[in-house]
């Protein structure tokens, strides 16, 4: 009588075990696909994102430089003569007696004014610009715009002194120096140091942005 229970109570357990396996909810097409889809605008949030930073950077930039008199009054002059006063102490240290006046560098073989567009801005705040946008946490781009405008700035101090040194020795090419092979140049080293950032910033623990991702 005992087995006969035992057997009767397997067999209900059976059918329970069959009818729920018939009644699990099934994932149609549509189900999936929406996922899917929910998956895929979820991915190119940090894409979009990015863009947006990096757009929105330059934008405010741009729209600063042209509709407001911010890069072109005495704060910006102060900038420039720091920048010409800093590269006349190099060259007068390399043998060549510079002065300056005002953002001009003088001397008695060639002179050169650091005017806008001489001040190494644009590159660097296209640097600031990607710097911001990349999907990593703050504490990590911070000190990567520190170095990188850092470096920057005085590179832009070197650019003005190869100049200087081109214009009294090979004039004929400082134009090409100038407006040709410094401009490519900065705009290489500003994605190179941008480059080199990103591998040590993906490198490092805590590197996800919470916010972006």
């Amino acid at each position: 009588m005992s087995r006969s229970r035992k057997q009767h109570r397997r067999r209900q357990e059976k059918e329970k075990a069959a009818i729920k396996g018939t009644t699990e909810p099934v994932r149609s097409e549509a189900d999936t696909g929406e996922g899917d889809r929910a998956r895929t605008r979820t991915s190119k949030w940090p894409v979009l994102k990015a863009v947006a930073i990096f757009v929105g950077v330059m934008g405010g930039f741009y729209a600063i430089d042209y509709y407001t008199p911010l890069l072109t009054g005495d704060g910006i002059e102060s900038y420039l003569s720091w920048i010409a006063r800093s590269a006349a102490a190099i060259l007068t240290l390399l043998g060549h007696e510079a002065s300056t006046n005002g953002t001009s560098i003088v001397s008695s073989e060639f002179a050169v004014r650091v005017v806008r567009g001489c001040d190494a801005l644009d590159p660097t705040v296209a640097f600031v610009a990607a710097v911001l946008a990349s999907p990593v946490s703050f504490k990590l781009k911070l000190p990567g715009l520190v170095a990188g405008i850092i470096s920057l700035l005085l590179i832009n101090i070197v650019r003005i002194v190869t100049l200087f040194f081109v214009g009294v020795h090979f004039r004929k090419i400082f134009d090409m120096m100038h407006y040709e092979f410094w401009q490519a140049a900065f705009i290489a080293l500003a994605i190179a140091f941008w480059a080199v950032w990103v591998q040590w910033a993906t490198r490092r623990p805590g590197r996800i942005d919470d916010v972006a991702s």
